[in-house]
């Protein structure tokens, strides 16, 4: 080679070349082009394609910017120079794919095939088509020849997964084939539409496929974790974990001096290299890291030169390169180390904090032992037993003794330490046979290491930590020895009965005082289950074996803590807001400001008449004048806007008018109230708008108009939620409850959503919260931004290791401290609990 390489031994050391801002939001794909050019995609709603110049500081890189109209968030891109022309793919929110040939930013076709957010893009030249992923669970093939001819209609749909798709890759030596991997665990083969094979073992969503030949293809995932497979065996043929652990959203291989170098992309801005050897087993080997300043790398891409981009979410793209000649200078480097610096020392408070709230030496539970709301403190020292805790709590507050082993139990559920306390006592106690301490197995450490024989006769080791869910225990002894999937539910059983303590692993957070869920409303009454049973200690009501009721009391149903359930989560209801405009003041302001308007925007007797109508009665029938009356007062200047702004909120609790204005009329609706939103209006205006957007949750039209930008409407609730108003910040949190509702009712109930638009709503919490965000808001408000989170973190594993990673735990303190009400600091320790248990 020519160039001066910058080696490590024998593999790339590669170090930043250039650095530089290409998008306003998150870079989500960054793609390298067969005509040495680069494509980026944002949240910001544009692309761009980027020039040969990137190593020049001063030139002038950007070649092009595309800007789809409506405008909408682009998550994933393709290319290809196909017959003479170069072609661009963007895979949009809303479930299009728009197409750009050449330098034209006009699209040249738009591809309608899926219901939601494209994800995920792969073209395949040699036997020309396009395949789509997406957030409806699908897969689409498209034919590039169709697509070049002007055609939208010549697709197949792949049906089969659960949940969305989000990767995509085909082998070249099979025509029409495609691996598709999704976020319910499981990567599929197809022949066409023709499902072939299905592998699993993956334990979180696949975010990334890349094919070799003969057949071998590897996978990353949320788990942290890279897997080898060969398409012609089911089974896994190994894999490793990734140093940092983190989500793995893409991947791509470099050759270089012929071997072979896995890159991947993950969360916290990790970038790591494996060298890779197909000929043992396709062995992945971790040979070096890089670091960009920002908290999720999002897409790795390698350019014709070999030098690697990574698009990150601070809207940067980050070029990295093996050679001497296209190393940063000066001035670059010390900006990016600079940038760097802060970065992580931003890491470092954060894993600072993580560190100390586990090293507390005691854990502090919040307990109300009557109708006062007054509580007390039930302190749990860490590594004691906790029968300890619970006896000085009964004698400090003249508690009968009766209540023991209830408030134990209440001590387990609520503090992990206590429960792994627990387990460890009862595996000393038991004394199993063939059970050993502090074992390796593999070269690491367990708690406890059984001897078993397996069905083939080969010995085997069954390792298990205190602490752990027996079926993530049995689901690695599983892969370890390539047994069936089937024998997962088996393993754990056989675990379960050898070691009592972890019987029925999972528990809920059940109130030993109540009988019911660690929180309730402060305003429900109580239920006796039919009868005047009264508990000693509360005086209310409690459930009776045998009683008869209409719904089985909470206290009774299957405890989870990841799922946990209570009057105030899930979110029961969506919140909505129904004061009604003061009529004459409303009235006499609507007329006054439409005689000053002019002919675009002035509305006619007939529409005033309709406004009104909704105004004063907003179930009134309605019909195309009062849509056409909203279309045009939604225009008005920002001093007159407010009684139809006001109006309209109301106005989108009737069914019909909701139907339209979020459907028909959905985008020009949703423009103008984000335009409106973003520019700092007024706070009776901002007010009206986040009660629009809460109302527009009431029907199904309104909550898909919601859903076509979870992140935006979670950021804009988010940055009203802190204005000193109380009822804006009422409206804005109520905002995020009913965001957070129908994410979960979609993934819970209608089995449609997936995890994109949770993980949307959690990124957007935290990043809120990491940029000084103003706790000191209204207590209703502070109840509402809990049961947000609780919701929409509720049951997702992914979910809730993205919070844990996050540190959003400290965040969840820094509210229960400032709750007043006990049935709040009981929803953030269930918030704590749920983030305890990943």
């Amino acid at each position: 080679m020519s160039e001066s390489n910058l080696l490590q031994g024998d593999v790339p050391d590669y170090r930043i070349a250039v650095a530089f801002e290409a998008h306003k939001s998150d870079v989500k794909q960054v793609l390298a082009t067969s005509v040495n050019s680069l494509i980026s995609c944002s949240r910001d709603d544009t692309i761009k394609q980027w020039g040969n110049n990137l190593y020049n500081p001063n030139a002038t890189n950007l070649l092009s910017s595309y800007c789809p109209s409506p405008p909408m968030q682009v998550n994933s891109l393709a290319f290809v120079d196909y017959k003479g022309k170069c072609y661009i793919f963007g895979g949009r929110k809303d479930g299009s794919i728009v197409v750009y040939e050449g330098n034209n930013t006009v699209p040249f076709l738009l591809l309608k095939g899926h219901s939601h957010n494209v994800c995920c893009l792969h073209i395949n030249k040699e036997y020309s088509f396009l395949v789509s992923g997406g957030w409806d669970h699908n897969a689409i093939i498209w034919s590039l020849d169709a697509i070049v001819a002007g055609s939208t209609t010549d697709y197949l749909t792949l049906v089969g997964h659960q949940h969305s798709v989000w990767a995509i890759d085909s082998f070249k030596d099979l025509p029409d084939s495609v691996l598709t991997g999704s976020a319910d665990r499981t990567v599929k083969q197809w022949q066409g539409n023709q499902l072939l094979k299905t592998f699993e073992l993956h334990k979180d969503v696949v975010r990334s496929i890349i094919c070799f030949d003969g057949g071998n293809f590897v996978t990353g995932c949320n788990d942290g974790k890279i897997r080898c497979f060969n398409r012609d065996n089911e089974k896994c043929l190994g894999g490793v974990t990734t140093q940092s652990e983190e989500y793995i959203y893409s991947m791509i291989m470099v050759d270089f001096n012929d071997k072979k170098f896995l890159i991947t992309a993950m969360e916290t801005g990790s970038i790591e290299i494996y060298s890779y050897n197909s000929e043992s087993r396709a062995k992945l080997d971790f040979r070096t890291s890089l670091q960009v300043p920002a908290s999720s790398a999002w897409s790795v891409t390698m350019m014709e030169n070999r030098d690697i981009v990574v698009g990150g979410s601070d809207g940067y793209i980050y070029v990295f390169t093996w050679t001497q000649e296209r190393l940063a200078n000066q001035s670059i480097m010390e900006v990016f180390d600079v940038r760097m610096a802060h970065f992580m020392a931003e890491r470092g408070e954060i894993e600072q904090k993580m560190k100390e709230q586990e090293e507390q030496a005691f854990t502090v539970i919040k307990v109300t032992l009557d109708d006062s709301g007054a509580s007390l403190d039930l302190k749990y020292q860490r590594g004691t037993d906790p029968n300890i805790a619970a006896e000085e709590f009964i004698r400090k507050n003249s508690i009968p003794m009766s209540y023991l082993n209830e408030i134990v139990q209440y001590i387990k559920a609520n503090v992990p330490a206590a429960a792994k306390y627990e387990q460890e006592k009862a595996l000393k106690r038991s004394g199993i046979p063939g059970s050993t301490s502090g074992k390796m197995v593999n070269g690491v450490s367990y708690d406890h290491v059984f001897d078993v024989k397996l069905d083939d006769g080969r010995p085997a080791k069954l390792p298990y930590n205190v602490g752990e869910d027996p079926r993530l225990a049995a689901q690695r002894f599983v892969e370890m020895y390539d047994l069936p999937v089937s024998k997962i539910h088996q393993i754990a059983t056989i675990l379960e009965t050898q070691i009592p303590a972890i019987a029925g692993f999972s528990s809920g957070n059940a109130d030993p005082f109540t009988g019911g869920a660690s929180y309730t409303s402060t305003g429900g009454a109580p239920s006796n289950g039919g009868a005047n049973y009264v508990d000693p200690l509360t005086g209310g009501g409690r459930y009776v074996p045998g009683s008869s009721t209409d719904q089985m009391p909470i206290s009774s149903l299957p405890l989870d803590r990841k799922r946990p359930r209570g009057l105030l989560v899930p979110i029961p209801n969506i919140i909505k807001f129904t004061d009604l405009p003061p009529a004459k003041v409303a009235l006499d302001k609507l007329v006054t400001s439409n005689a000053a308007q002019d002919s675009h925007t002035k509305l006619s007797d007939e529409q005033l008449a309709a406004v009104e109508s909704i105004m004063t009665n907003p179930f009134c029938a309605v019909n195309d004048v009062h849509f056409e009356a909203f279309k045009r007062g939604l225009l008005w200047g920002i001093d007159e806007l407010p009684p139809v702004i006001h109006t309209l909120s109301v106005g989108l609790l009737n069914e019909e008018f909701n139907s339209e204005m979020c459907g028909q009329y959905g985008h020009q609706l949703f423009e103008r109230l984000i335009n409106l939103t973003v520019s700092d209006p007024k706070i009776n205006i901002a007010i009206f708008i986040m009660r629009s957007f809460a109302n527009m949750a009431e029907h199904k039209t309104g909550r898909q108009l919601l859903q076509q930008d979870v992140s935006l409407i979670c950021d804009l609730a988010l940055k009203h939620v802190q204005n000193s108003n109380i009822k804006l910040q009422v409206a804005s949190a109520a905002v995020l409850a009913n965001m957070s509702l129908i994410l979960w009712t979609n993934t819970e109930v209608d089995k449609v959503a997936e995890l994109g638009p949770r993980e949307d709503a959690v990124r957007s919490f935290i990043k809120a919260f990491e940029s000084n965000f103003n706790f000191d808001i209204a207590q209703p408000a502070l109840i509402l931004l809990l049961q947000s989170m609780a919701t929409v973190m509720w049951g997702d594993n992914s979910v809730i290791s993205l919070s844990k990673n996050r540190n959003l735990l400290s965040y969840v303190n820094v509210i229960k401290d400032k709750v007043s009400d006990e049935g709040g600091k009981s929803l953030a320790r269930d918030i704590i609990e749920m983030i305890h248990t990943v």
